[in-house]
């Protein structure tokens, strides 16, 4: 339900070949480009059904010192969802160099269609009705950044009457939904 992501990356060279030497060298002149362009491929793995665009750190690229953040965000179907980004090291050459950055999701990212689906099989069961005689709205959006036990509100209708639930965020990454 939510793109929740922590990963760490080598953001360095792979191989010796020079092309790779090349790519090295511009990440450490320009680390910010190779850290920005790791983190929009990586929510691009995890969430392949939305669309994903580019990544930017305002702040430029965190100090190289172990433990530095800065925060960085990734544009996931309009929205921009923030990251912090923490560099852990540099590898050495023998290992192919780079940095040893860690992103983690500073806020919680909704796929608001998942959430739509999981209330409305609910709803269905709880009203005993076709899930397809229901109409779900938890709003335009298709993905939403919340706080952690922030909520989106969403209604349900099955034709008679309509209810207002909201979906809940807690601090592993879950979606709790409960009536409002």
């Amino acid at each position: 339900m939510l793109g929740w992501l922590g990963v760490r990356w080598w953001a360095g060279s792979d191989d010796g070949d020079v092309a790779s030497q090349r790519r090295h060298h511009r990440a450490r002149r320009r680390p910010e480009a190779r850290i920005v362009e790791q983190l929009a491929q990586e929510q691009a793995k995890r969430t392949p059904e939305l669309n994903v665009g580019a990544a930017s750190c305002p702040d430029g690229p965190p100090e190289r010192t172990p433990g530095a953040v800065v925060l960085c965000t990734v544009e996931v179907e309009g929205v921009m969802v923030p990251y912090t980004v923490t560099f852990l090291g540099s590898r050495a050459e023998s290992e192919g160099g780079g940095d040893n950055v860690e992103f983690r999701s500073a806020k919680p990212m909704v796929d608001v269609a998942r959430i739509v689906g999981d209330i409305r099989d609910q709803a269905a069961v709880q009203l005993q009705v076709a899930p397809d005689r229901l109409t779900v709205d938890c709003g335009p959006a298709k993905v939403q950044v919340v706080d952690i036990g922030g909520r989106i509100t969403c209604t349900v209708n099955d034709g008679r009457s309509t209810r207002r639930l909201a979906a809940v965020t807690d601090d592993t990454g879950n979606v709790a939904i409960n009536e409002i």
